[in-house]
């Protein structure tokens, strides 16, 4: 994205892109979160053109394509016929404003109350569950032990002092916190022996209660640890924190198959997704709830899904045969039967380079089938399966 905002603000220096009316003062051009970026320009057909072909380099460069698809412009000042060309050589639909960007209105005016009710409504319901929340959450985590001696630092109602934990979260303080200040630290609820909280009404209460009753201060300060499963320490180990949150989670079957030595990383990371489920194929986006067409671009004769493309559609099975026939070993239409199969590819020393090389083809196999379902879709442009093996072989 560094590269792409110097290809832009450069060809404004140049002049091939001309700023907007309001961005010239500030030789603004872009702005850019993530991967969305919104560009300003003067509307003219001349700059569009200049700022699709420094899109089309940095394509180029990057292998990172625009989808006009779900790609927007919005003109101010321009005539019907202007806009209707700017449309026709980009593909883009022209949108009216206003329109919700990362859940905040843009607007070419001022925007006023209605504009931002619903994001009022979001932070309102976002403030009022945020002490439940918090209470919830600090009940949980209780790595943090605060170490009682003279109780001047230990909060009463937050701070891991008791053998309860967080003692807003055991005496379910959410609604009322039964007359004790949210601040109060334990020596401050203690006066001449007596301690100064209601009396018991619940079972955790009355626990409490006869807790207090063992506390003895000291004249040393209150002090803090760490305790993880029983260990105590005084650094915190980011690991070990990390592993107590998650949990225990069994290992998957398939890490091997996913990562190995030597393999591809944009291959790896495609056939996580893909093990996973989780590439946008069409049957996914229609759940999402876009309106595109269900069928399978490779074949045109199915709906696409993660199963249907690797390799149910006969396009992608014709490619995964040439891969398999070359390799030596029986392709497969199924998904599961063929992750099956990898996984159980011997280990063994003698047979660990064509191992390697299956796993390798394989992955290499998912990531052109999938790369020329984008192309098709983003850039109009169709390979033979062939032409597309020889990139694999």
């Amino acid at each position: 994205m560094n590269c792409l905002s110097y290809m832009l603000n450069q060809a404004a220096a140049q002049e091939k892109v001309k700023y907007h009316t309001n961005c010239r003062a500030m030789k603004l051009t872009h702005l850019s979160f993530a991967d969305d970026l919104l560009i300003f320009i003067d509307g003219s057909l001349e700059s569009v053109q200049n700022v699709l072909q420094v899109l089309h380099e940095f394509e180029q460069r990057s292998d990172l394509a625009v989808s006009f698809q779900k790609t927007s412009f919005f003109a101010s000042g321009l005539d019907d016929s202007e806009v209707a060309t700017i449309q026709a050589s980009t593909g883009m639909v022209c949108g009216t404003l206003p329109v919700r960007y990362l859940g905040v209105p843009l607007s070419s005016k001022k925007l006023n109350l209605t504009n931002c009710e619903p994001l009022i409504h979001q932070i309102k319901a976002r403030l009022s569950n945020w002490s439940v929340k918090s209470l919830s959450f600090s009940g949980r985590l209780l790595l943090i032990k605060t170490r009682l001696e003279n109780g001047l630092t230990a909060r009463f109602l937050f701070d891991n002092w008791s053998p309860f934990g967080n003692l807003a979260a055991h005496l379910n303080l959410s609604s009322s916190r039964l007359g004790i200040p949210l601040r109060a630290t334990v020596a401050s609820l203690r006066r001449n022996g007596v301690w100064r909280i209601p009396q018991a009404r619940s079972d955790a209460q009355l626990e409490l209660h006869a807790f207090l009753t063992t506390v003895e201060f000291s004249e040393n300060e209150d002090y803090y640890e760490w305790e993880i499963d029983g260990k105590v320490s005084k650094k915190f180990n980011t690991a070990e924190a990390y592993t107590f949150l998650r949990g225990n989670i069994d290992e998957v079957n398939w890490s091997s198959i996913v990562l190995m030595q030597y393999s591809i990383p944009r291959h790896n990371f495609l056939v996580w997704l893909a093990i996973l489920d989780r590439c946008p194929t069409r049957d996914r986006l229609i759940k999402w709830g876009l309106n595109v067409p269900p069928t399978c671009l490779l074949c045109n004769s199915a709906e696409e899904a993660r199963n249907h493309l690797f390799h149910e559609c006969n396009f992608s099975f014709d490619l995964w045969s040439l891969s398999a026939n070359r390799l030596g070993i029986q392709p497969n239409r199924q998904w599961d039967h063929t992750v099956s199969h990898m996984r159980q590819l011997p280990r063994q020393r003698a047979h660990r380079s064509k191992r390697l090389l299956i796993l390798l083809a394989w992955q290499s196999t998912i990531y052109w089938t999938w790369s020329e379902r984008n192309t098709r879709l983003h850039q109009n442009t169709f390979k033979t399966v062939d032409a597309i093996f020889t990139v694999v072989d």
